[in-house]
């Protein structure tokens, strides 16, 4: 079995200007290095309960000090290793200590300090335990510092109903759940740490107040880099924050009713801004400015009112603000809580981790001309908001909605397209509402979802292949009209040609609801009449390759396979199909201009290899692209030549990995050229857009 090591470096202090270094080490084992390298004496646990019992241990044991300020008691140069126990477990004390230059390895926790005063834990290293590497509970005045906690499968560094103290200096890596946790504490300061590779938080602070993050790098976790939750009056200072949303839908800082917080200076790549609350005062912050996103500006406004948002925004977030306008920006989200009168036009807003668009206790607002696509979670939300105005937008390939409404009534949404979400449009528990004239087109569930919502009324609008050719809209509320749209699978029969099918078209849902009317073509050809002619953007779906699609062996003449590409314009399209035998470095065409799903490909015409891959391209008549390519790399085996042997020589000191999904693949003795590939073909793989 093969198995990573790695040595990470970081800088002691990291500014808002500089990024830290990271230095990778391949080997056949995993350990964490320290800077420990003077002998140790073999240990066994170490269990402290009281003044008088710590006295008693350090005659025993002939440590140094007398536990007072200036002579604190040291415990050092020992390893403990064991499977079974809290390895160092100091209870009741308020004596002066240091524990400092030793390791700890395994047991359910590494070092314990409860309702302990005036502790300090230096330069150690602490691994393979289950609960936790270093835990404080009702615990002040300690001192955490130039350790390196790793491989610890909950949590590296918790501090809980503890106070004054100060973590300051320390690597935390590959933890299972939080790098630091740090709950009901007050006035901690934590500064100049590198927490990296933990699978949920980074530095997590719940009904804490009054901690100061100076400093850090927190990078690469499975969820949210910093989060505040219920803590007040803290303070993000010059923190480095990239890479926290491996599992996706996550961000670099997350502020949860939490208010009264300064956060200055920070650099977050990869990574946005979060925040939400229960009111209005969790909105409100002390001060927040001077923070960049990807290089761009994080743009928080409190209380401004008839204002231009300046350009070069990466997010931005408003409170309580008035007749602001956000014109012409490229973003990755804009949020806004307890505003009025807000007109965002012409934006394009994509690739958010959360919703691209946020609107909560949010009235009267225009939103036109703008583009929200690829969303980790909705378009636009709305969430008790009313009075607002969506039309001429497109919102597309989002993961969850187009455009969601919670609990917010009297909105209008018109001359939309909606396409390509897993559903189109979604009230929950709304009341009151307009849906008319949009193009809903192509998306995984309902077009239109009324849930417990009443009084809405959908009508002439266009319901293209949603939901997979089930019933395209559904209905569980009350008092809801639908009538007069046009839904692509329902056209016929219409005897007596008045441009109405003959029977109604059935809603899904508990209401039973059905549009009476429904049209036999769509609007935008009758009359010349065109709701959608101001719609700023188009895209066809993607290709889906189906075979080969990665992992099999093929040999003489195949079938290759894939999914229609659908055009919401209804534009005649053609497609081009590709291969690649070096991992997607080149590509080389196979046929051009197909107006079929199928083509056989003869192997033969080609070498043996494992590193092949196959790309579609849609091309619709006026040219919109879009492509697909094979979700792995598949072999072509004819006998016809042999495969490069150097791309699979072993070699134990040089790996190749890569991040597939939620999995990590290895693959062990890959040449550098190799890796090359592979880092080439990530780039590419499924990307959209122009060729």
């Amino acid at each position: 079995m093969i198995s990573i090591s790695f040595v990470v470096e970081f800088p002691s202090k990291i500014d808002q200007y500089s990024s830290p270094r990271a230095k990778y080490q391949f080997s056949e084992s995993f350990q964490i290095s320290s800077k420990i390298s003077q002998p140790y004496d073999d240990h066994d646990p170490i269990i402290i309960d009281g003044n008088d019992n710590f006295q008693i241990q350090a005659n025993n044991e002939m440590w140094q000090g007398n536990g007072t300020i200036n002579f604190p008691y040291i415990i050092e140069r020992i390893d403990i290793t064991s499977n079974s126990e809290v390895l160092i477990d100091i209870s009741n004390t308020a004596v002066y200590f240091e524990i400092r230059n030793i390791i700890v390895k395994g047991g359910f926790g590494g070092i314990s300090l409860n309702n302990v005063t005036n502790g300090s834990i230096i330069n150690s290293s602490i691994s393979i335990s289950y609960f936790y590497g270093i835990n404080l509970a009702k615990s002040w005045n300690t001192v955490i510092s130039n350790n390196t906690i790793s491989n610890i499968q909950q949590t590296g560094i918790s501090l809980v109903n503890s106070g004054n103290c100060t973590l300051s200096n320390n690597k935390v890596i590959n933890v299972g759940i939080d790098g630091f946790l740090i709950w009901a504490s007050i006035n901690c300061y934590i500064s100049n740490n590198s927490i990296i590779h933990n699978g949920n938080y980074g530095a997590r602070f719940t009904n804490s107040r009054d901690c100061t993050l100076l400093n850090n790098s927190i990078t690469y976790h499975g969820n949210d880099g910093v989060k505040l939750e219920n803590s007040n009056n803290c303070t993000l200072w010059s923190n480095y924050i990239s890479h926290n949303d491996f599992k996706g839908s996550f961000t670099g800082v997350f502020i949860q009713n939490t208010g009264n917080c300064t956060i200055v200076g920070n650099k977050l790549e990869n990574n946005t801004f979060t925040i939400s609350g229960e009111n209005i005062d969790h909105y409100f912050q002390t001060d927040i400015q001077n923070n960049s996103i990807n290089g761009k500006k994080l743009v928080f406004w409190q209380n401004i009112q008839s204002e231009i948002v300046p350009e070069n925004a990466e997010q931005i977030i408003l409170v309580n603000c008035d007749s602001v306008m956000v014109n012409n920006q490229k973003l990755k989200s804009l949020s806004t809580f307890y505003c009025l009168n807000i007109s965002l036009h012409n934006n394009e807003i994509s690739n958010s981790k959360t919703h691209g668009i946020i609107l909560d206790h949010t009235d009267e607002c225009t939103l036109d001309g703008n583009i929200i696509t690829k969303s980790s979670k909705s378009g636009i939300l709305l969430s008790h908001s009313t009075f607002n105005e969506f039309f001429n937008n497109s919102v597309m390939n989002n993961l969850q909605n187009g455009i969601e409404a919670q609990a917010s009534g009297l909105n209008s949404i018109y001359n939309n397209t909606v396409f390509n979400n897993s559903q189109g449009i979604l009230y929950q528990e709304t009341n009151s509402g307009l849906i008319e004239t949009n193009l809903l087109f192509n998306n995984s569930n309902f077009g239109v979802n009324l849930l417990k919502s009443n009084f809405i009324n959908v009508r002439r609008n266009n319901f293209y292949g949603n939901n997979y050719g089930n019933s395209q809209a559904h209905d569980s509320g009350i008092n809801n009209v639908v009538e007069k749209n046009f839904w692509n699978e329902w056209t016929t029969p219409d005897n007596n040609l008045d441009e109405i099918v003959d029977s109604p078209y059935i809603l899904a849902g508990s209401s039973l609801n059905q549009d009476e009317s429904p049209r036999t073509i769509p609007y935008e050809i009758l009359g010349g009449f065109s709701p959608w002619h101001y719609v700023p953007f188009h895209e066809i779906t993607v290709p889906k390759i189906m075979h080969p699609n990665g992992m099999e062996t093929l040999s003489g003449t195949i079938t290759v396979k894939w999914d229609s590409s659908l055009d919401p314009y209804f534009h005649i399209i053609h497609y081009s199909v590709y291969y690649s035998s070096d991992c997607g470095v080149t590509w080389d065409q196979i046929e051009s201009n197909l107006y079929t799903t199928e083509l056989l490909w003869n192997t033969n015409t080609v070498q043996d290899g494992f590193s092949y891959l196959l790309k579609v391209v849609a091309t619709c008549s006026i040219g919109i692209t879009a492509w697909d390519v094979s979700d792995w790399l598949f072999t072509i085996q004819n006998g016809n030549s042999t495969p490069d042997e150097s791309s699979t020589t072993q070699n134990s000191t040089d790996f190749g990995f890569l991040f597939l999904g939620t999995g990590v693949i290895l693959f062990s003795g890959y040449k550098r050229r190799q890796k090359k590939k592979m880092n080439l073909f990530l780039k590419s793989e499924k990307k959209r857009g122009e060729t």
